[in-house]
């Protein structure tokens, strides 16, 4: 399968409650039903790595980051954030790996591998700390999650124009499947600038999940 260069990165950890919620997204996606991505879009479950992460985006030209980012908005709010707003998010870190996620970001634009279209889908927390759940308003707000990644997928692979060549890439100990081709395209979409608020269902069907590992 071609790959568009688009890599979609789920951050988070599992055992910590909101923390989680870029994991649980990337999970979403996954599920029968969920909305179709641009085919060969690369999705990966980064969990709570970070450094190690830096080999799939030796050859990406989109980065979707998703996680819960502390924005001072409530409970479940989804916003989308880009160029100097992913920095600073970074830079407010209320866990470990987002300490990792930053400098991930921050030796990939050192060493110019640096995806040119990057976006964070990012989630106010409710509840941070020891727990495999997410809190109510948290989960509640996956679908606006997911249609977030959506569309910012589909905007940037009209961007990008025809897909790259196929990438070889891949890392160890990460969880990665592959979008496949969809039957009708997507119609032209910009990514929303504005806060994501409520719990609009908007979603295209037909979603296939599969596993591969390095």
């Amino acid at each position: 399968m071609r790959d568009t260069g688009i890599v979609v990165l789920g951050v988070g950890n599992m055992l910590a409650g909101d923390d989680g919620v870029g994991v649980h997204v990337i999970s979403r996606l996954g599920e029968p039903g969920a909305p179709a991505l641009p085919s060969g879009t690369r999705v990966l479950d980064g969990g709570t790595l970070g450094l190690e992460l830096l080999a799939v985006l030796h050859d990406a030209r989109a980065l979707v980051v998703v996680d819960a980012v502390d924005v001072g908005a409530s409970p479940g709010t989804v916003r989308l954030l880009s160029g100097p707003e992913v920095e600073a998010a970074l830079a407010h870190s209320m866990s470990a790996h987002q300490i990792g996620v930053a400098d991930l970001l921050a030796l990939a634009q050192l060493t110019e591998i640096l995806p040119p279209l990057l976006t964070m889908v990012g989630v106010q927390p409710d509840q941070v700390g020891l727990s495999l759940e997410l809190s109510p308003r948290v989960r509640a707000a996956l679908p606006d999650a997911v249609e977030a990644v959506r569309r910012v997928t589909w905007a940037y692979a009209e961007t990008l124009g025809a897909p790259a060549s196929h990438s070889t890439g891949m890392v160890y100990h990460v969880r990665m499947w592959v979008a496949p081709a969809s039957e009708t395209a997507e119609p032209n979409r910009e990514p929303d600038e504005e806060n994501r608020h409520g719990h609009d269902r908007a979603s295209r069907p037909d979603r296939r999940r599969g596993r591969r590992h390095a």
